[in-house]
């Protein structure tokens, strides 16, 4: 029996400043993610849902303003939008920590 990639352990680990989540999260729920800027090197924080094939993603600066708001993407839609907000080395954080550093 394979495992759903939604079905890891929620573990909490501390890097740097913030707590680490281990696993994708779960389905149809959102999920809180800390990310560092393709472009600047400076935190981004994002807040992600996700169905089964299509995604609905926030992007927030390091001081909490919204950069980007996508609408439904993914292969279950009939329009491909480009994410510009370019993110890497993303980690999937607590709702406290998102929450205490973006008002959404």
């Amino acid at each position: 029996m394979s495992r759903n990639r939604f079905q890891q352990p929620d573990e909490q680990v501390l890097d740097d400043d913030f707590p680490i989540l281990d696993g994708l999260g779960e389905p149809l729920s959102t999920n809180y993610f800390v990310c560092k800027s393709e472009a600047t090197g400076e935190r981004v924080y994002r807040s992600s849902r996700c169905g089964d094939d299509t995604c609905w993603n926030n992007y927030y600066d390091s001081k909490g303003n919204l950069l980007e708001e996508t609408p439904e993407i993914g292969p279950g839609t009939p329009r491909q939008y480009e994410i510009k907000t370019k993110v890497t080395d993303c980690k999937r954080t607590t709702q406290d920590y998102f929450k205490s550093k973006v008002s959404e």
